[in-house]
């Protein structure tokens, strides 16, 4: 195992490399701090690397997570590719490198991190409170159970799929939110066009819609901010329109079409704004799955920034200034509109055809199982150690850290143990469709409760889990989003104390 050890400025501190067999009380000890976080250039890999080599020395496989570097290039670059790290570091630097190889590699992944790191202009910290830097954490039971979280969404699988249907329209649309508090839509207005395969207007959709939320979008001054179309009287015209279960079947049709192509700019945020929405009004998900121009724009137009470009200037950099003279922004609709000339215009400077970028960059198509993922990994409460206290570590060589789920009090420690228990069984083909997942509430219960819980599911035949990804049932006390996280059956506490659970 070769490590270096930098402060949270990446700075180094120490270099070593330690063996299993002699080190193994060192290494443990050493990874076993909670005060420090793991990096690594291939997370998945080294987590199952690593519980393979304490298992050779009598160590159960345990909870660690590491930051997975070649993964923050796929958020950054919006690609799926497998990057090689030597690929990644100049000859000179590697030439200049005189370590042996395990400690190299260490210094090509700290190399390749302040590298990433200072294209976005910015620093660790301000990476990792990015919204989608969950995306680049492997947990080490996943690896070891053979399970990569990742896999549940397959960009390229995704466009295989897409390509294969006999598509005969598109849908352009775009929704706006009153407000987003706590990371969660609140839907006021959508607007969606539909074109037929030539993308021309087939039919126009133009909904205000009663967000039964309150309206965060302008600032004091009440001039700058975003202005939305029926603003006027307080908008009045929004919370007299019906709220959005009335609009559920539509919704679900437009959005289910077989032959359809969804396409909208920024795209994550509106199917993101759709999914926290309708969880949020207890309505049942569906699947989406969109292109986005802006990543197309980065990609194919504007392929050297870094930065996320809006739908007006993208307009205004294909078109000039007198096409977006049209169009009011923030109309949903007039968005709308707008993504269709900003996508019309992509395919024409590029010469290409909708098949031909997809082929070459799947990551322009989006989809709702990303948000299913985001919102398992955060619900499984993972923590990367932020500040740092101490030390970050930089590896190579598979290695790992428990700085998962820590028992707070002895209920939270009686669910743990038995999830632990567990964890092997919950990989066996038997015991799908009857793996628990208790959530946060357990703490707040006496130790007396949790035993019965769990003596409860242990009656069904069902076993204990740790991360949400994994349960076919969710345990809540109350009726809030987890309820319905990634489609899951869910169960209350009272239920599963009662007879119904049984």
């Amino acid at each position: 195992m070769a490590y270096l050890q930098v402060d949270d400025s990446l700075r180094l501190i120490k270099e070593d490399v330690l063996s299993f067999e002699a080190n193994s009380k060192e290494i443990h000890d050493l990874l076993t701090n909670q005060e420090t976080g793991v990096i690594a250039w291939n997370g998945y890999d080294d987590c199952r690397l690593l519980l393979d080599e304490f298992k050779k020395i009598g160590i159960e496989p345990f909870d660690f997570q590491l930051l997975d570097v070649r993964y923050m290039l796929n958020v950054i670059e919006e690609d799926d590719d497998e990057y090689e790290l030597e690929s990644f570091i100049p000859l000179s630097i590697q030439k200049k490198e005189t370590h042996s190889y395990p400690l190299k590699k260490c210094y090509f992944i700290l190399y390749a991190l302040k590298n990433i790191l200072f294209s976005l202009g910015e620093n660790f910290e301000a990476f990792l409170n990015r919204n989608d830097f969950e995306s680049c954490f492997y947990y080490s039971l996943d690896a070891y159970l053979g399970v990569n979280p990742k896999d549940i969404y397959n960009s390229q699988l995704a466009v295989k799929e897409l390509l294969e249907k006999d598509i005969d329209h598109y849908v352009f649309f775009d929704f706006e939110c009153a407000n987003c508090l706590n990371k969660i839509g609140k839907i006021c207005e959508i607007g969606a066009l539909i074109t037929d395969a030539s993308l021309n207007t087939i039919k126009e959709i133009h909904h205000p819609i009663n967000p039964n939320s309150e309206f965060h979008l302008l600032s004091n001054d009440k001039i700058h901010g975003l202005h939305l179309f029926w603003e006027a009287n307080d908008y009045e015209a929004y919370r007299k329109a019906p709220a959005l279960p009335y609009f559920y079947d539509e919704f679900k049709t437009l959005f289910s079409d077989g032959r359809a192509i969804y396409v909208g700019h920024a795209v994550d945020n509106d199917i993101s704004f759709l999914y926290t929405d309708l969880k949020r009004n207890g309505l049942e998900e569906f699947l989406v799955r969109a292109i986005d121009t802006q990543r197309m724009y980065r990609k194919l137009i504007d392929k050297t920034s870094k930065k996320s470009i809006s739908l007006e200037n993208a307009l205004v950099a294909l078109l000039g200034e007198d096409e977006l003279m049209k169009y009011t922004p923030h109309k949903s609709l007039d968005d709308a509109k707008m993504t269709l000339a900003v996508f019309r215009a992509i395919l024409e400077k590029s010469e290409m055809t909708l098949e031909e970028i997809l082929a070459m960059y799947p990551g322009c198509l989006r989809s709702t199982e990303q948000i299913d993922l985001s919102f398992a990994l955060k619900e499984a409460k993972y923590v990367f150690p932020l500040p740092y206290n101490s030390t970050s570590i930089v590896l190579s060589s598979p290695e790992d850290l428990y700085c998962g789920y820590t028992a707070e009090n002895t209920s939270e420690r009686i669910y743990l143990e038995a999830c632990r228990d567990d964890f092997e069984k919950s990989g066996i083909e038997t015991y799908k469709g009857g793996r628990f997942f208790f959530q946060n509430f357990i703490k707040k219960r006496n130790a007396y409760e949790v035993e019965e819980m769990i003596s409860r599911v242990k009656e069904m035949g069902g076993v204990l889990v740790k991360n949400p990804l994994y349960a076919d049932v969710i345990v809540y006390e109350k009726t809030i989003d987890i309820k319905n996280l990634l489609h899951k059956k869910s169960v209350s506490v009272n239920e599963l104390l009662s007879e119904k659970g049984r």
